[in-house]
């Protein structure tokens, strides 16, 4: 995977609606998983899909849930991975975050869905 990479994709005040810039936070390795920030700026009502099908993992005795990545689907999310197959969102990908909220997998639905500017940490499967 891609070490030390900042992406800004479709930013700008000219550039519609998403507007999606990436950041590495972990190169990955052996003992560690690749992870990336994706930030979303979903723009103005109506929000267009992410066309994610998400699967709700929680851990209550971690007081933390995530978000499984069941399938990538048609919307923002698949066009992204189109013009940025170094840093696509994939199949079996974790949610782990959103907006830095990571109690539950509601919490991190919610969050996903309500607001129009959210950070999105994306743990990569191996």
């Amino acid at each position: 995977m891609l070490s030390g990479c900042c992406c800004d994709v479709n930013l700008g005040p000219d550039i519609p609606y998403p507007r999606i810039e990436v950041t590495v936070l972990n190169s990955g390795g052996d003992e560690t998983p690749f992870r990336f920030l994706m930030r979303i700026d979903k723009g103005p009502l109506p929000h267009p899909s992410f066309g994610l099908d998400l699967a709700r993992v929680d851990v209550q005795e971690k007081g933390e849930g995530y978000l499984i990545i069941r399938q990538v689907k048609s919307g923002f999310i698949q066009e992204w991975n189109t013009a940025n197959p170094d840093l696509e969102v994939r199949n079996g990908d974790m949610i782990i975050s959103a907006n830095n909220v990571s109690e539950s997998s509601a919490a991190l639905l919610e969050r996903l869905t309500e607001d129009e500017l959210v950070d999105l940490v994306i743990e990569a499967r191996p």
